[in-house]
């Protein structure tokens, strides 16, 4: 399985591809800082299963890129996902 996350905190995806090729050896991770950079690996990557989109993206609108990815890559299952350090 491939799967493409895009995420701009740097150290939640080397984070998250270290964890899951620990737990599934199988899989494959690619990392986006942003949509464009997602856009462009997906389109470039043959075979991507899964892309996971973190909501906030910056100055990118999450909800937005998973649209715009679905438009270009729709073969591709996608999942948005979110997380928030404030622990309140």
């Amino acid at each position: 399985m491939n799967l493409l996350l895009i995420d701009d905190h740097p150290l939640f995806g080397l984070g998250f591809a270290h964890a899951v090729s620990h737990a599934r050896p199988d899989v494959t991770v690619q990392i986006a800082a942003s949509i464009e950079q997602g856009l462009a690996l997906a389109a470039r990557t043959p075979g991507i299963d899964i892309a996971l989109i973190d909501y906030r993206l910056g100055r990118d609108d999450g909800l937005a890129g998973l649209r715009r990815f679905g438009a270009q890559h729709p073969l591709v299952a996608r999942v948005l996902i979110s997380g928030d350090e404030d622990a309140a």
